[in-house]
């Protein structure tokens, strides 16, 4: 359902992209979110994300450089070709996520005028 309003929500803001990625994250239902999203265009999926497992973004005294040192990435070669990149995550503080996965792509050829988009999709429990 969740998934559905982000998509929903994506589709009326009239956003559009090339690609999507998402970072690793041990949550599965992340899988349904970026389904319900791709079935609206499409785009690349930038799977090439790992992580070392040492650091998350929300540590204490976590730094943009520990998060970017945390992620490993395998380029798929298309990155020069991105235009326009949603990136998909759980939770947003900081911004050192998607800033960590920016410079990745970046060193691997993402131009500098690529629009990002920063979809944040949670179920909120009361």
């Amino acid at each position: 359902f969740f998934a559905e309003v982000l998509a929903t929500k994506i589709d009326k803001e009239g956003l559009t992209f090339d690609a999507v990625v998402s970072p690793p994250s041990s949550r599965r239902d992340i899988d349904a979110y970026r389904r319900a999203i791709l079935t609206r265009a499409p785009v690349r999926v930038l799977s090439g994300f790992t992580r070392k497992g040492k650091v998350k973004a929300g540590d204490r005294g976590s730094t943009l450089a520990d998060v970017i040192d945390e992620f490993v990435y395998v380029p798929n070669g298309q990155e020069r070709e991105i235009f326009s990149l949603i990136i998909i995550d759980e939770s947003v503080a900081e911004g050192k996520t998607a800033a960590a996965l920016l410079e990745h792509l970046k060193r691997h050829g993402l131009p500098d005028e690529a629009e990002v988009v920063l979809a944040v999709w949670t179920v909120v429990k009361r």
